[in-house]
C-alpha cells in the first residue's frame, strides 16, 4: 500500500499518514501512532501511553515505546536495539550493542530496548521524512538515530517488562506462538 523505495519503517508511516492525513483532514497538530507488526505481543495499555505523553509533554515531538530489559541475553541481542536516554527521558541514541557499558549485567540497571510503537506529531514526521538519513541511522539500522543525529525531540515512554517478544527469526516466531497461547490479550481476542 506504500512505495517499495522506503528502507525504514518511519518513512513508510509519513507516506501513509500523508495519505491519512488529506482523506481525514489532520492538521499538522495531530497525533499518528507507528505500532509495528513484529510485535505482536503488545498491550494496548501501551498505545494509550504513548499517545498520552506526547499529548500532555509539550516537549516532546515524538516518542517511542521503551521495554525494561530484563535478561542478559536481550541485552545482549543484536536483533534488539537499546535506548540510552538522558534523566528527562529523551532518547540520545539507539543501537543494536549493548548500551550503556555495564561490566556486569544486572536487572537493576535502566536498560531499555526498543518496543516498536512510535508517536509522532504530525508536523515532526513531515520533518523526519524530509530529513536525510543519519550517519547514526544507517550504521545501526535505526531510524530513530536520524532525530538524535538531528537535534532530538523524541522521549522514551517507560514501560516495565513482561513476556512479550519481537518476532525477528523463525525461533522468535516458535517463541511468541507457545506465549500468546497463555497471554490473557489474545485469548479475549482470539478468532
Amino acid at each position: 500500500m506504500t512505495s517499495k523505495k522506503h528502507t525504514r519503517v518511519l518513512d513508510r508511516v509519513y507516506e501513509a499518514s500523508k495519505k491519512l492525513s488529506k482523506k481525514l483532514k489532520l492538521s499538522s497538530k495531530d497525533i499518528t501512532i507507528c505500532i509495528q507488526a513484529d510485535e505482536p505481543m503488545l498491550n494496548p495499555k501501551m498505545i494509550d501511553d504513548s499517545y498520552l505523553f506526547l499529548k500532555t509533554n509539550k516537549i516532546a515531538k515524538c516518542t517511542i515505546l521503551g521495554m525494561k530489559i530484563k535478561s542478559k541475553d536481550q541485552f545482549y541481542d543484536k536483533n534488539i536495539l537499546k535506548i540510552a536516554h538522558n534523566l528527562k527521558n529523551e532518547v540520545m541514541y539507539t543501537s543494536r550493542s549493548p548500551i550503556p557499558y555495564c561490566k556486569n549485567f544486572s536487572k537493576k540497571i535502566d536498560v531499555r530496548r526498543i518496543y516498536g510503537i512510535f508517536a509522532f506529531r504530525n508536523f515532526f514526521l513531515k520533518k523526519f521524512y524530509y530529513t536525510k538519513p543519519s550517519p547514526l541511522e544507517l550504521s545501526e539500522a535505526c531510524d530513530s538515530n536520524r532525530i538524535c543525529d538531528n537535534g532530538g525531540g523524541q522521549f522514551v515512554v517507560k514501560y516495565d517488562y513482561f513476556d512479550s517478544f519481537s518476532v525477528d527469526t523463525h525461533d522468535d516466531l516458535k517463541k511468541v506462538i507457545k506465549f500468546m497461547k497463555r497471554d490473557k490479550i489474545y485469548k479475549k481476542y482470539k478468532i
